[in-house]
């Protein structure tokens, strides 16, 4: 069963980045979003690609990779391939599972919409970001 109305808003919100949105336009955001899974080894995102869409990790680990080098590891709650989207360019890393991840995919205008709804969070992002 996928992630659907208060409970996938509830379930969001335990996430730091998600913690002060409101309900409605995280519902918004999960309607509009899709639940999916990917086996561990799996590319979920390649470096230098147009960025279409970003994922909220649900549970599992990835890998984040520039130049063949691992730069991260990253977990539940984190969120991948928002940078290509927040910058409209091209996706600055490779994103590998290590395990099996659960994963919420969300839509660009999705995103786009929540962070219109949410400067702050755009804000956010846009500082976890500097340099990269």
């Amino acid at each position: 069963m996928g992630l659907t109305g208060s409970s996938a808003a509830d379930r969001l919100r335990e996430f730091p980045l998600f913690a002060d949105c409101d309900t409605a336009d995280l519902k918004k955001l999960t309607r509009e979003s899709a639940e999916t899974s990917v086996p561990a080894g799996w590319a979920l995102i390649q470096d230098e690609t147009p960025g279409d869409a970003c994922y909220v990790i649900l549970s599992g680990e990835a890998k984040v990779t520039k130049g063949g080098d691992s730069i991260a590891t990253l977990g539940t709650g984190d969120i991948v391939g928002e940078v290509a989207l927040l910058t409209t360019g091209l996706r600055t890393a490779s994103v590998i599972a290590v395990t099996q991840l659960s994963l919420l995919h969300i839509k660009s205008d999705a995103f786009a919409h929540l962070l219109e709804q949410r400067p702050d969070l755009r804000d956010k992002l846009k500082a976890r970001h500097k340099g990269n």
